[in-house]
């Protein structure tokens, strides 16, 4: 007697939703159609809205393709459709680092702390650490600037929230607030004695290229890597569903979380949307970037999509990043192909999709 109205409410609720549309964006490809099945396939079985594949090889596309498999609200994705990228964004960075150590204006040797002027902790309860004055350019490309998150519990890119409230902020800190706040704080170990994933080593890279390049992070990655390849809409992402760019869809990541936008107050907001701690606008060098898959694929087919340098000839290397609402996975093969995946969520593994369209990728004759 009980059970009956709620299993009743229940139907009348599943009749009620709308249903999921799937469309496919991009020129078709003879031969490739198991590569849409696979995405298809991957997106009907974790409830994924959107996600985008592109294939190419030395740079050129051979396969650019945007799915969209969600109700008629969500927005329709076009070829071309920006996503953010979360960690990808970092071989953006080591790329145009590169392009800065070739032209002369910065060094693999470049003391990154006193390069950027940050010479005095910002608090008087701070303590600065000796050791923080070694760190190099060559330390933060390998993640061996001598920050450990996993011993200090702390990665202030992903805690701008807390960050701000350090500094007595009323507003969200910017990048350059989070490394004033990061100069006073101890290192986990001696910067090249060890490596350790961090991401601030790469906004204090993104700092430095900035001073090196004389303008802004995107303005200097434009000039000197994205627009030379041909890539011509690369963007900082926006933290606010409703400031998102020209055609980008939604980010889907349940659960909420108090914003670093006003630290002062409690505001809480979506996880993709600035409940998950983090700027899209503070994070341009770590990853605050948006872009198309297929602009991903050509970058790897010039630059290492992991590690620096130029792309690896006969290796496969990868490069996988995970934030709320977005992964994100580039892969260059050792047969010269360069793969760009990337979804709406992060409420997943990619492991056994990789595979998947590997294997796909093997069976197919690209040229």
């Amino acid at each position: 007697m009980i059970a009956a109205p709620f299993v009743a409410l229940t139907a009348r609720r599943a009749r009620a939703a709308p249903p999921r549309r799937w469309n496919v964006a991009g020129e078709h490809i003879e031969g490739l159609d198991g590569l849409d099945d696979a995405m298809h396939g991957l997106m009907q079985r974790h409830g994924i809205r959107s996600g985008a594949l592109a294939v190419a090889r030395g740079g050129k596309a051979l396969f650019e393709h945007v799915y969209t498999w969600a109700e008629p609200e969500f927005p329709t994705l076009h070829a071309n459709s920006p996503f953010r990228l979360a960690s990808v964004v970092k071989a953006f960075t080591a790329a145009l680092i590169h392009r800065l150590i070739e032209s002369g204006a910065l060094t693999l040797d470049t003391r990154v702390l006193g390069f950027l002027g940050l010479d005095r902790p910002p608090l008087a309860t701070q303590r600065r650490d000796p050791r923080i004055d070694d760190i190099t350019v060559a330390h933060l490309i390998d993640h061996r600037g001598g920050w450990d998150s996993r011993i200090s519990r702390f990665d202030p890119v992903f805690r701008m929230r807390d960050v701000a409230r350090r500094l007595g902020l009323h507003a969200g800190p910017t990048k350059h607030d989070i490394a004033r706040f990061a100069s006073g704080e101890p290192l986990q170990f001696a910067p090249g004695s060890e490596s350790r994933y961090s991401n601030l080593g790469y906004l204090l890279l993104g700092l430095a290229a900035e001073k090196a390049a004389k303008t802004d992070f995107l303005t200097a990655l434009r000039s000197q890597v994205t627009g030379p390849l041909g890539i011509d809409a690369v963007f900082l992402a926006r933290t606010r569903k409703e400031r998102r760019l020209d055609g980008e869809g939604f980010y889907d990541q349940p659960g909420s979380g108090l914003t670093p936008e006003f630290p002062d107050r409690e505001v809480l907001a979506p996880l993709p949307y600035g409940g998950g701690g983090f700027l899209t606008e503070s994070m341009d060098s770590v990853a605050g970037l948006a872009t198309s898959a297929g602009a991903v694929a050509c970058l790897t087919g010039h630059y290492a999509v992991s590690g620096f340098g130029r792309r690896r000839q006969g290796r496969t290397m990868a490069r996988s990043g995970i934030m709320s609402g977005t992964t994100c996975f580039a892969i260059s093969r050792a047969d010269g192909l360069d793969v760009c995946l990337v979804l709406n969520t992060k409420n997943l593994t990619i492991d056994a999709t990789t595979l998947e369209i590997t294997r796909v990728l093997d069976a197919a004759q690209l040229s």
